[in-house]
C-alpha cells in the first residue's frame, strides 16, 4: 500500500450527494479518505490537486454511472488507477450498461448503492 494506505474517492459531480454521504460516513469510521472537494483549497490548482493526490494513494472508490464513464477527469482516474495496479471498489450509484462497464473494472466486486 502506498502512502499511509489513502483511498481516494473519483466521482462524477452529478454524483455528489452520494459522495459527500459516502465520505462523511468512511471519514467517520476512521478511513484515510481523500476526496477532491474536501481536500483541495479553492485557490489551489485543482488538476495538480488530483495528480498529486493519485501518486499517494492505495486504493480507489469510484462512484460508477453513466455519467461517471461519460467524464474524460473520471475515466482518467480510473486508467491511471487500474495501471499502477490500485486495489478499485467499483460502487454502482446508478444503471450502467454490462456493454459500457469498464474493463479496469470487470474483475472487481460491484457493491450496488443504487436504492
Amino acid at each position: 500500500m502506498s502512502e499511509n494506505g489513502r483511498i481516494f474517492l473519483s466521482y462524477s459531480l452529478s454524483e455528489s450527494d452520494v459522495a459527500y454521504r459516502l465520505a462523511a460516513d468512511l471519514l467517520n469510521a476512521g478511513v484515510n479518505l481523500w476526496m477532491d472537494n474536501l481536500n483541495i483549497a479553492p485557490s489551489d490548482d485543482w488538476a495538480e490537486g488530483i495528480k498529486q493526490a493519485l501518486k499517494g494513494t492505495a486504493a480507489m472508490i469510484c462512484l460508477a454511472s453513466p455519467d461517471y464513464l461519460a467524464a474524460k477527469y473520471c475515466l482518467n482516474e480510473l486508467t491511471y488507477g487500474a495501471k499502477k495496479g490500485f486495489t478499485i471498489y467499483p460502487v454502482v450509484v446508478r444503471d450502467v450498461p454490462d456493454s459500457e462497464w469498464p474493463a479496469e473494472l470487470e474483475a472487481e466486486v460491484r457493491f450496488d448503492f443504487r436504492e
